[in-house]
């Protein structure tokens, strides 16, 4: 590693400078990797991509290419600027002449660290490229841009591959050629005034349900969302930031948090399939375990998308159970990390009784959103003759609840025993509390209904036993044109045996059905029962084995089955989960707001039903809820209904 003479160097440099002419071009931004991502090093780290700021640029009156940027780390523009002890400017001078091959000698940046933790405190903290360190050594440009480390001027862009140095005043020297471990690009971006730096457009409030913090210290997050700023980034819709969440008036936790740096939390929903969180700082820090935390957070896809280097479309093709989603004006994180550093986040909060994974996602709730179902059916005005919520059940498998009324008839081996509940064995339908995690919540209160593929530990391994599990309905008296509607959250991709499935073509060289939800009638009261409905049957023909794959996961649809054929009689009804044996079969189910429901009765006016095929179309997604511009809808399917038609849509 070259050791450079610092003053030798400030003698070579200085005539140059001191004859220098400057024409101000106006104000830029910095993304800065020299300074900000050591900030908190080695306790913490922050991702400079978060804090781009201002700084007045100048070019060179005698060589056009030579830039000079005025002082930035002492700068008010400056986010760490109260951890700079140092209050001289020192300006940066940057040697773009040639713009494949940008130089940046050996400087000082004006930025010295308050804290005597700090790398560089108390000494002057230098600054360079890595071209320009590289070509010191004796390398060639040639050799240095084949290897990459070449520092660029393009489209108004100075992209640097940035080193730093720590400079002894005992010697006099600097040693460079440094990085940061936690930020091993060392990416910095000037962009010039010319250009037309990214602009943050303040949109309004959305309300945050923070699924990453909360739970640790309050519970559950969603009786303690708050409102937060949030800003879209101009010309990149679906690019976002929330401004400061752990700081805002209406925290919670704000009486916790001892962190006094504003932070930003930046969400990439550009495209709405795959929602991105990279592993960011927070702005949050507490006493954990009589140690100091600082909180980073992101989310699956995020990760992969940082540290994998994977983009987009293959997370979603390879790792779809891991991507989400921003539905309705809703983005919902099925599972938020965190952790100390951007490196390790992966860590969730446990209950400490059972050491499982806390079951609470994170939301942003954009302005506008409406996550309240229709119920039953668009338009329609309906008496209801049956409801279930499952509201009264504990939330808790080793209860084994189903409704008063109810019945269940399971397969020998599913119907738990009290010491496999004593170890969290049920393969039979219970009643369970609602959650974010690998599922969407629910949409009537917070209990649900929930029948696990079969396994037989508490640690939830798949076995090969066949399934066939009935959840029976009290009887009740039918009337003219009942319909029963409820509520699914099912795979579809694993209704199919996916061991046939090829991911070079992504198609199933058969679809050979080994799962599937089965609604069935009884007119005598359970001795003897017609099949009226099956999920795979309904729901798979409408779509590709590409589809198939992209919808493989358990989320929420509403379903509805036609019970005319049963007018004036009495029947029970069932939810029959059936699942081959075997150990690419099925996945579990979660059934909740079983109605059933007619039309009301001759004596109400009822709206007429449009049957003009030309009639408007009104657009839903598998949801149930009312899309209002299917133009600007995000991918994926949807329903059509024209009067009294319907067909499912695909939008790409």
């Amino acid at each position: 590693m070259k050791i450079y003479t610092m003053l030798a160097m400030a003698a070579l440099l200085s005539p140059t400078l001191a004859a220098e002419e400057w024409t101000h071009l106006g104000t830029g931004t910095l993304l800065d990797g020299w300074v900000t991502p050591g900030i908190h090093y080695p306790t913490g780290e922050v991702n400079p991509a978060n804090y781009v700021f201002e700084v007045e640029i100048y070019e060179s009156a005698d060589r056009a290419g030579v830039y000079k940027l005025a002082s930035p780390w002492t700068s008010e523009k400056y986010p760490f600027l109260e951890y700079n002890s140092n209050t001289t400017p020192h300006d940066i001078i940057i040697d773009a002449t040639d713009p494949t091959f940008v130089r940046i000698e050996p400087q000082e940046s004006g930025f010295v660290h308050k804290s005597p933790q700090s790398t560089n405190w108390s000494d002057p903290f230098y600054l360079g490229c890595m071209g320009s360190y590289y070509e010191s050594e004796g390398n060639s440009v040639e050799d240095i841009k084949s290897y990459g480390f070449a520092s660029t001027l393009e489209d108004g862009k100075i992209n640097i591959k940035a080193c730093f140095g720590r400079y002894s005043s005992f010697l006099q020297t600097v040693d460079l050629g440094y990085q940061w471990s936690t930020y091993p690009s060392g990416e910095t971006v000037v962009t010039l005034p010319s250009e037309n730096p990214a602009v943050w457009i303040e949109k309004g409030e959305v309300t945050f349900v923070d699924g990453w913090i909360t739970p640790g210290y309050l519970g559950n997050p969603e009786q303690h969302s708050w409102k937060v700023k949030y800003e879209e980034m101009e010309g990149t819709p679906g690019l976002y930031r929330l401004t400061d969440p752990w700081h805002a008036a209406g925290c919670p936790l704000r009486g916790s948090n001892d962190c006094t740096t504003a932070a930003y939390l930046v969400v990439d929903a550009t495209d709405p399939a795959v929602v991105i969180i990279e592993p960011q700082q927070a702005g949050f820090t507490d006493e954990i375990a009589s140690e100091t935390y600082n909180f980073f957070i992101g989310n699956d896809a995020g990760i992969l998308y940082q540290q994998q280097l994977m983009s987009p479309d293959d997370i979603k093709q390879y790792f779809p159970k891991r991507c989400d989603a921003l539905r309705d004006g809703i983005i919902t994180i099925a599972k938020p990390l965190f952790g100390p550093n951007s490196q390790n986040v992966g860590v969730q909060w446990v209950d400490q009784l059972t050491g499982q994974p806390l079951p609470y996602g994170a939301r942003i709730i954009f302005p506008g959103a409406d996550d309240t179902p229709i119920e039953p059916e668009p338009g329609e005005e309906r008496d209801r003759t049956f409801y279930e919520g499952f509201e009264a059940g504990s939330g808790i498998i080793a209860d084994d609840w189903i409704p008063a009324g109810w019945e269940e008839r399971n397969t020998p081996d599913s119907k738990p025993t009290p010491l496999q509940l004593s170890h969290n064995i049920n393969n039979s339908w219970w009643c369970a509390e609602s959650s974010d995690f690998y599922q969407d919540m629910t949409l009537d209160g917070t209990k649900e209904m929930y029948i696990h593929f079969s396994y037989d530990s508490d640690q939830g391994w798949c076995r090969d036993a066949a399934q066939d599990e009935w959840l029976i309905t009290p009887e009740m008296q039918l009337t003219d044109d009942e319909q029963l509607h409820f509520l699914l959250q099912a795979d579809i991709f694993k209704a199919f045996d996916y061991a046939l499935f090829d991911l070079n073509t992504m198609k199933f060289s058969e679809r050979r059905k080994v799962h599937t939800l089965k609604v069935m009638v009884s007119t005598d009261g359970g001795d003897t029962w017609q099949e009226a409905w099956d999920w795979a049957d309904a729901v798979a023909p409408d779509l590709t084995d590409r589809e198939l794959w992209d919808e493989g996961y358990l989320h929420l649809t509403s379903h509805t089955v036609d019970l005319a054929d049963y007018a004036g009689k009495r029947v029970r009804l069932a939810f029959r989960y059936m699942r081959d044996a075997g150990s690419n079969t099925g996945n579990s189910m979660i059934l909740d707001r079983v109605v059933v429901d007619h039309p009301r009765s001759a004596s109400v006016a009822l709206p007429a039903v449009d049957a003009d095929p030309d009639a408007p179309a009104v657009y839903y997604d598998l949801r149930g809820m009312r899309v209002a511009d299917i133009r600007t809808a995000a991918p994926g399917i949807y329903i059509e209904r024209r009067g009294s038609s319907a067909r499912r849509i695909v939008v790409r």
